[in-house]
């Protein structure tokens, strides 16, 4: 990968994103990443997929979230505007976030999403003049003072465990509301944070996927097989099937991973010398959209199913 052919120009190619690096994508960016977390969806319910049609395109997992995002502000609801989503209902939010067909699973978590809308469009409403624009201004251009921010004021932000005495925080969300506003707007402006380089990459499901897929991850047999059981089983999904927040599997992954991407991040700048300005935001970017685009080359990887809202 060249740093030349990704660069956080690619984020404004996706088409749902937005095209201009304004006050207003700062706060689709921001509701987009409240709501971005668990969207897997194991091989025997793809059939029954949560689904969304936007323009003719048919979207699934995270981007079946902008799809619907988009769609509301077409439609005239205010869905970016925390005075609106601090009082929004959950019979609106379930029409916001319905899928193309009535038989289709809902969105995962919906009940989760509304709590999470209304607790946090109080916190903005009530602390920062009701807009996260504010939050972000606050922050003086420093990614970690907003991270700080975001998950001192805000409970689903605060993506911290327990690990044998230790506390480990990985912040997936908090970081990703960064990295998606330094990549709108290029690095200037409000997306300017003079300390970008201090992000780790966003640890989820999905990204190890494609680690062990590249063979820079490696499962244990005894996890390998708990995962490939629950993953690929043809039976209806069941607790025994989750991966629990907090569990130890859980955290060694994703602490597993953002230690790859930084060993292969350091490893392709050694590579490239002073060509690259690589970061662990764009390569993190990188293996997401690769495991999208070969999603079918991947297929016989398991990914750790786990009901979170931090990711």
């Amino acid at each position: 990968m060249e740093y030349e052919e990704y660069s956080p120009k690619t984020w404004k190619k996706h088409p749902l994103n937005p095209k201009t690096a304004n006050e207003e994508a700062v706060e689709w960016i921001f509701i987009v990443d409240l709501l971005n977390f668990c969207f897997w969806t194991r091989p025997v319910d793809k059939d029954k997929e949560f689904a969304v049609t936007y323009k003719g395109t048919k979207y699934t997992g995270y981007w079946s979230l902008c799809a619907c995002i988009n769609r509301a502000l077409d439609e005239g609801i205010q869905i970016t505007t925390p005075e609106f989503y601090s009082r929004v209902t959950f019979d609106q939010v379930s029409y916001i976030f319905r899928p193309d067909d009535e038989h289709s699973e809902p969105m995962k978590m919906l009940a989760e999403r509304h709590s999470i809308l209304n607790t946090t469009g109080k916190i903005l409403v009530q602390n920062f003049g009701g807009k996260f624009l504010n939050m972000l201004k606050k922050a003086e251009n420093s990614s970690l003072t907003l991270i700080d921010l975001l998950v001192n004021n805000i409970p689903s932000f605060n993506d911290s465990i327990d690990y044998m005495g230790n506390e480990l925080s990985f912040y997936k969300r908090a970081q990703i509301v960064v990295a998606d506003i330094w990549a709108c707007f290029e690095n200037t402006g409000l997306g300017y944070f003079f300390d970008i380089d201090s992000l780790t990459m966003f640890a989820d499901y999905r990204v190890p996927q494609v680690l062990v897929y590249l063979g820079i991850l490696k499962y244990s047999p005894k996890l390998l097989n708990l995962l490939e059981s629950a993953y690929f089983g043809e039976h209806k999904t069941s607790e025994s099937d989750l991966v629990s927040h907090g569990d130890r599997y859980e955290i060694e992954i994703r602490g597993n991973s953002i230690l790859a991407v930084e060993l292969l991040k350091q490893a392709i700048k050694a590579e490239l010398q002073a060509q690259s300005n690589l970061n662990s935001i764009m390569l993190d970017f990188f293996l997401w959209d690769y495991a999208k685009k070969n999603s079918a080359s991947m297929a016989h990887i398991p990914i750790h199913l786990t009901k979170s809202v931090f990711y």
